[in-house]
């Protein structure tokens, strides 16, 4: 936006909740553009697709989708290292596989 229109642009002044400020900064870092473009990107999205998620959150989501499949593939690698699982093997499987945030997806993709 140039000098002018950013005069006569509509301003508002918002309050963040602590953090927040250091949050959005970090993400529009990584999407390499300014805090503003970071937030008016993410407000049309969520105007244009009331389902748009924040990258954040994704983020944030997708570290725990990675802590998850790392102890599932060492359970995996022990499973078939060992070739006879031990209850405590078979406890944890279940329970990553019941607790995972993708059990929705699976439960649905298998059903369909």
């Amino acid at each position: 936006m140039n000098a002018t229109k950013s005069r006569i642009a509509d301003k508002f002044v918002v309050r963040l909740p602590d953090g927040m400020r250091e949050q959005v900064a970090e993400v529009a870092r990584k999407n390499h553009r300014s805090m503003n473009s970071e937030i008016i990107d993410r407000l049309e999205q969520s105007l244009v697709n009331p389902q748009f998620e924040p990258a954040q959150a994704d983020a944030t989501n997708t570290e725990e989708l990675k802590s998850e499949l790392t102890r599932a593939y060492r359970i995996i690698d022990r499973l078939l290292q060992n070739a006879v699982p031990t209850q405590d093997d078979i406890q944890e499987v279940l329970h990553l596989v019941r607790h995972s945030p993708l059990a929705p997806l699976h439960i649905a993709a298998v059903g369909a």
